[in-house]
């Protein structure tokens, strides 16, 4: 890996490697989840599944909120 560095840096010195790379792992899996919770959403909402749509909300919130905190506030202009 070492050698492709070496490389990149000698075409564009000012590029800084991802240092955040494990956060941005953790992160793909809250994604996953919360997309497929919104293909769940208007389904419950069409059937009038209230406890499953309510199930589906709520972990919709919790993953906005680790999102907005790990990710969303993280990012660089």
């Amino acid at each position: 890996m070492k050698p492709i560095h070496e490389l990149v840096v000698a075409e564009n010195s000012a590029f800084q490697p991802n240092k955040r790379f494990g956060l941005d792992m953790f992160n793909v899996m809250p994604g996953i989840i919360a997309k497929c919770c919104l293909t769940l959403l208007p389904m419950y909402i069409v059937l009038w599944l209230q406890i499953p749509l309510l199930i589906v909300i709520i972990i919709l919130a919790v993953i906005i909120f680790i999102l907005k905190k790990t990710w969303w506030n993280k990012l660089e202009d």
